[in-house]
């Protein structure tokens, strides 16, 4: 009876593991691809969105912001499948790069001076932002802890 409800006990643990949300691809959760909870739509709005109320934009200003976010997350999605496909990492990051900025100027084109200047502002706090989370994620969850050395890799013996 034992080994009965010990076989039981383990086939019912082997299910919910295994478990998925309806509708979810084979061998997908629910969130991969998806950063923060977010699909790039959602994410590139709330991005809009911020902007709409940190620079105080119209709304013709806003459709123009949006479609040079949509503009760049074409190319984006792009450039990341090429890189599932055996592209270049370093060279990816400095295309990667390349797109942001040219998004940034077409947002600056249809910006009066004072919203550059808010923008700018925004930006570099942005990225001072991006900036304390790596160094936050050092020590994160799946980073090295700093313990002294403690946290080092151990050597192969």
């Amino acid at each position: 009876m034992k080994k009965l409800f010990s076989t039981i006990a383990i086939v019912m643990c082997a299910l919910m593991l295994n478990a998925q949300p309806q509708g979810a691809p084979q061998g997908q959760g629910q969130r991969q691809g998806q950063r923060g909870g977010f699909n790039s739509e959602e994410r590139m709005k709330a991005q809009v969105d911020t902007l709409a109320k940190v620079l105080t934009l119209t709304a013709d200003q806003k459709t123009k912001v949006t479609a040079a976010y949509t503009e760049a997350s074409t190319k984006q999605t792009a450039l990341r499948g090429q890189m599932q496909q055996g592209g270049d990492r370093t060279a990816m990051q400095a295309e990667m790069t390349k797109i942001q900025t040219a998004r940034d100027e077409a947002i600056k084109k249809v910006l009066n001076a004072d919203q550059v200047k808010k923008f700018d502002e925004y930006q570099k706090a942005q990225a001072e932002r991006r900036a304390q989370f790596g160094q936050r994620g050092q020590g994160g969850q799946f980073g090295q802890r700093n313990l002294g050395g403690q946290g080092a890799p151990r050597q192969a013996q």
